[in-house]
């Protein structure tokens, strides 16, 4: 521990790699702190207010190592971005190298909660061990302790959520058992009881099934082998499973019939999706109303399946909250918070997706796309490849395009997200970010964003690397055949079905904010 008075200085990052690089070490401990405010101001309110809570972040930062780092620990930040970095170097108490996993979260969380306290904004926080020989360098190690950090949130939210959840079946259920170990009581009651207690099995059943799915997706980025199953067997098997919750809501529960529809997912897992799906809109629809479950054939490579009640319905500011881990929006119903993220975890790895709508019923509806195997697409219909998995496509926009590169004004902004370069996405953006960091010509903090350096990780190359291509690359054509050298076209559409399905949330967003109106 530093004294109060002892409060360290940050150097830049370049420094402190050279200093890691001096030890020899691998494995050493690094934390990695991201204010997320800092790239929302400098786009919304200018360069200067982004200025001044970079300053007040990074006094807070340093106010909180002092607290909480030992003296030969070290600390690093570069003027004019959103990350704060520390590397525990300094030995342990009890002689160890490095320290334990469960002190170096010790230190990330009070650090953590020690700025938000001081500044009043929301910190992202995540740790990694820094092998100061890898040739991929320190601005990976920091996007990759970031990643984690997401990961190990999204799981404590997780099993917080289970934890709390699972208490009150087994409450029931002890109940109930122990009523019926005493000798008076009647046998309509006893029958009563014991099926309750058998429903509230159920429900805990349920419970750990999703636990377990969840589990075994492992709320990673990687992507599953090609899985297949019969969507009508699915279906069928949904709403067989639904059924009584049907009947003791008094609720009609109407499926489309289909022929036989083969879908590149695999059966089980879609049998929950749905579960999920109907069960959901049964408890948030009205008593005695209905559900109705549509399926859309019309696309070559997806099905849609739309399930509607008769509720409330869901604001739009709500839609994407109800699919975080714990959150059930504005509802009395009863439910965990875990099966619509469920939900969305499977098709997202599936290569598939959700949204929320209004249903024609007046309540909510829930689409779900799923891809077809190759081939399955209706009969007259030419099959197509997506053009961002083309391997020889010509370009779709023209790849001399001249680069406009002042964001300054708040008016105007890089091309838009979902923009295309023969096949990859994000490359227009990320050029046209870089071109004006490198010009001067766009606010701090704004490149390389979280964003850019997923999609750099992704590729498998860093932004210094992006950065030092722009001497020799001024147009699209230019950087297009630089990335083309380097990104395999497995890593491409890595890296656009990471934009495509765990970040649409995000282009959703940037498309909002920035104007875009689609056609």
């Amino acid at each position: 521990m530093r004294g109060a008075d002892a409060r360290p200085e940050a150097s830049p990052v370049s420094e402190l790699d050279a200093r890691l690089a001096a030890l020899g070490s691998d494995g050493i401990p690094l934390l990695v702190f991201r204010l997320p405010a800092l790239e929302r101001t400098a786009w919304r309110n200018g360069l200067r207010a982004a200025r001044s809570i970079e300053r007040r972040a990074g006094d807070a930062f340093a106010a909180a190592a002092a607290r909480i780092l030992r003296s030969g620990d070290l600390i690093a930040h570069d003027r004019g971005t959103d990350a704060f970095v520390a590397a525990l170097i300094a030995p342990t108490r009890d002689g160890h190298r490095w320290p334990a996993p469960v002190d170096i979260r010790s230190a990330l969380a009070r650090i953590a909660a020690t700025v938000e306290g001081l500044t009043a904004l929301d910190v992202d926080a995540g740790w990694t061990r820094y092998d100061v020989q890898s040739a991929r360098g320190i601005d990976e190690a920091i996007s990759r302790a970031l990643v984690r950090g997401a990961q190990e949130r999204e799981r404590y939210a997780f099993f917080s959520a289970v934890g709390h959840e699972l208490r009150t079946p087994l409450a029931s259920i002890r109940g109930y058992l122990e009523t019926l170990l005493a000798d008076d009581t009647d046998r309509a009651t006893r029958r009563r009881f014991v099926r309750i207690a058998y429903g509230e099995s159920l429900r805990l059943t349920r419970l750990l099934e999703g636990m377990f799915e969840i589990s075994l997706l492992d709320l990673s980025a990687t992507f599953p082998l090609p899985a297949s199953g019969a969507l009508e067997v699915a279906l069928a098997g949904a709403a067989d499973a639904s059924a009584a919750l049907a009947a003791k809501h008094g609720v009609e529960v109407r499926v489309a019939g289909l022929p036989p529809t083969p879908v590149a997912i695999d059966g089980d897992r879609l049998m929950l999706v749905l579960i999920n799906l109907i069960d959901n809109a049964i408890k948030h629809g009205r008593r005695g109303g209905r559900v109705e479950v549509a399926v859309e054939l019309d696309s070559p490579r997806t099905v849609t399946i739309a399930v509607d009640d008769d509720g409330p319905g869901i604001p739009p500011h709500e839609r994407e909250r109800v699919f975080a881990l714990g959150e059930r929006g504005q509802t009395e119903a009863d439910g965990s918070g875990l099966g619509l993220p469920l939900v969305r975890m499977i098709l997202e790895r599936a290569g598939g997706r959700v949204d929320v709508r209004e249903s024609p019923l007046g309540g909510a509806c829930f689409a779900v796309t799923v891809p077809r195997p190759r081939g399955a697409g209706p009969a007259g219909r030419r099959k197509r490849t997506p053009c961002s998995l083309k391997r020889n496509a010509e370009p779709r926009f023209g790849v001399m395009r001249p680069m406009g590169t002042d964001f300054r004004s708040g008016r105007d902004f890089p091309r838009r997200a979902r923009y295309e370069i023969d096949g990859f996405l994000w490359l227009a953006r990320v050029f046209d970010k870089a071109r004006a960091a490198q010009d001067d010509t766009i606010h701090d903090y704004i490149y390389p964003c979280p964003m850019d350096r997923g999609v750099f990780d992704r590729w498998g190359i860093t932004a210094r690397m992006f950065d030092a291509a722009l001497d020799s690359c001024s147009t699209d054509g230019g950087i297009l055949a630089w990335i083309r050298a380097r990104v395999t076209d497995e890593r491409r559409n890595d890296a656009n079905r990471w934009l495509l399905e765990e970040k649409a949330s995000n282009l959703d967003r940037l498309d909002a904010e920035e104007g875009f109106v689609p056609v």
